[in-house]
């Protein structure tokens, strides 16, 4: 279905244009031979539509190409939801690593087709990369490096179950913890943290500029207190759903602001 890279060419390209058209964040992708994967976060746009028109335009151009008529998939798309880091961040080495496990390249820069480059080099565009790469760290710089030991890191993969239990062991409980301030030195792996609150009393001076944070306000004046607190909190390793949650807001919307701070879109 997509051995003829131009048929890959204009999946991309259709990504790109119902990206703008609809409302939600692509974090990853891959385009294999017979198959592609999306790692997407919806917003406002149900997924069943967004895949709709995506998967519709395709089948319409691969008729026309190849001169055929009916459809191009086997079946309905299948998806699954991630409600949590560590699973968000193995799949993404999952998606990334397809063509290693098809044995069609030797590494995974060999792939042209894949979000992988974007990651590789911190790159913007209709990939957003900064919602993944805030979970690895404040630091973008390290949260490449950590990105590449994930995707370099040696698994299982002929075994889904028993890669995610491999690497998580390795590094993602690591990289789910505090590993500066804030930890027992007789326990690594005991958290200890300041609360939301605590951050928010300290950065947000006065009762009424917190309430006002808190019920979603989005006066620009209010932008750098919010850009400390959620450094601050990141630092700390809470996550980017908990921190949206704090401010009456979204993770998305949390990881959009730190993109747009860090000149990043």
């Amino acid at each position: 279905m997509f051995k003829n890279e131009d048929c890959k060419e204009f999946f991309i390209k259709q990504i790109r244009e119902y990206n703008l058209k609809f409302d939600f964040e692509l974090l990853g992708f891959i385009i294999m031979d017979n198959h592609y994967h999306l790692i997407v976060r919806t917003n406002k746009d149900p997924l069943d539509e967004i895949m709709f028109n995506i998967n519709n335009v395709f089948v319409k151009y691969l008729n026309r190409e190849l001169n055929r008529t009916g459809h191009a998939f086997e079946s309905r798309y299948k998806c699954k939801r991630i409600d949590s880091d560590t699973n968000l961040l193995w799949l993404l080495r999952y998606v990334h690593r397809n063509p290693l496990r098809a044995r069609i390249v030797n590494g995974l820069d060999d792939y042209a087709w894949s979000s992988h480059r974007y990651y590789r080099e911190g790159a913007g565009g209709f990939v957003n990369t900064s919602f993944i790469l805030s979970i690895l760290g404040t630091s973008k710089r390290n949260s490449i490096k950590k990105y590449l030991r994930l995707m370099s890191m040696v698994g299982n993969d002929e075994d889904d179950v028993v890669d995610f239990d491999v690497i998580k062991g390795k590094v993602l409980d690591e990289w789910m913890i505090n590993d500066s301030a804030g930890v027992d030195e007789g326990n690594k792996n005991i958290v200890v943290r300041k609360s939301l609150d605590e951050i928010a009393d300290r950065i947000f001076s006065g009762l009424e500029i917190k309430m006002l944070i808190l019920k979603g306000c989005k006066g620009r004046d209010l932008t750098p207190l919010k850009l400390r607190f959620v450094e601050e909190a990141m630092g700390l390793k809470y996550t980017l759903r908990e921190i949206g949650e704090y401010l009456n807001s979204s993770g998305v919307a949390v990881s959009l602001m730190v993109a747009r701070h860090r000149g990043e879109i």
